[in-house]
């Protein structure tokens, strides 16, 4: 991995939009460079957080290892998750290492501040929670913090138009079953999408035959018995009966039945390994 040790050379990077994590050996004059230049409409300090953080470097217990979380930037230069650890190093007057992202999009502020949330009216405590669950729901992996931040970046505009149809509604909350509507999210009719998930959530009929399969799936979920969903393997699988009843409702026929497809009709394009990686 890249290491930056100098003041110039992490200005460079800023200038070029530089995508790649990268490290770097912070000493306290580049803790006051990056402070002064890139830290315009930060949240204010915690000293008491700073003095935290100051002890667990002095102490030799902050360690720079995969999952520690990098110090953010967005695609303005814009310093958005890290102020407090710049501060702790001019306070410990060491050298500390961090991993580093640079040119994020500015919505990724309002996923994760690894201190506290942003004093932003739009900021969703759920927000990460619910994404961290989507991304594995819909690929299968565990992703690491910068690699999931890339995922919902890829995946944003169907992700969060998915998450407004479910958020509003009390009931059924799965990820499973948002991944799906994920999937079908560029292909099928809003309307028909926000339909089946009103059903699904309140459990109130809309006057079409094909609600009380909806509401059947519906009491499935809130069972929470994975039996129904289970795979040839033992493992959950939502997919065969939610995209069965998107699919019915897309060709504007009512399901009848809680079928099962055999095989799935919906499914991310693009492949995963490369988003992740920051190259797609």
């Amino acid at each position: 991995m890249y290491t930056v040790t100098t003041a110039k050379e992490f200005d460079h990077l800023v200038l070029t939009h530089y995508s790649r994590m990268f490290q770097l050996d912070c000493t306290p004059d580049i803790a006051r460079h990056i402070l002064e230049l890139y830290n315009e409409g930060n949240r204010n300090i915690r000293p008491k957080n700073v003095e935290r953080l100051a002890r667990l470097m002095r102490g030799g217990h902050w360690k720079c290892k995969r999952g520690t979380m990098p110090l953010k930037f967005d695609k303005n230069g814009r310093l958005f998750g890290g102020q407090h650890r710049l501060e702790a190093v001019i306070v410990a007057d060491m050298t500390v290492t961090f991993f580093v992202m640079l040119d994020l999009d500015v919505d990724l502020r309002d996923i994760e501040d690894d201190v506290s949330p942003h004093q932003n009216q739009d900021n969703d405590p759920n927000l990460k929670k619910d994404v961290t669950a989507i991304c594995r729901a819909l690929t299968g992996i565990k992703f690491g913090t910068d690699e999931e931040r890339r995922f919902y970046a890829c995946y944003k505009d169907a992700i969060d138009a998915v998450r407004g149809m479910f958020s509003s509604q009390p009931g059924v909350k799965i990820a499973g079953v948002l991944a799906e509507f994920v999937k079908a999210y560029e292909t099928v009719p809003i309307g028909k999408l926000k339909y089946i998930a009103r059903v699904l959530c309140s459990g109130l009929p809309e006057g079409r035959k094909g609600d009380a399969v909806i509401i059947k799936l519906r009491d499935l979920l809130i069972k929470k018995d994975p039996l129904p969903f289970l795979n040839a393997k033992g493992s959950i699988e939502y997919w065969p009966k939610v995209q069965s009843i998107i699919k019915t409702v897309a060709d504007d026929r009512d399901p009848r039945t809680l079928v099962d497809l055999k095989q799935p009709i919906y499914a991310l394009e693009g492949d995963v390994l490369k988003i992740i990686c920051n190259n797609n």
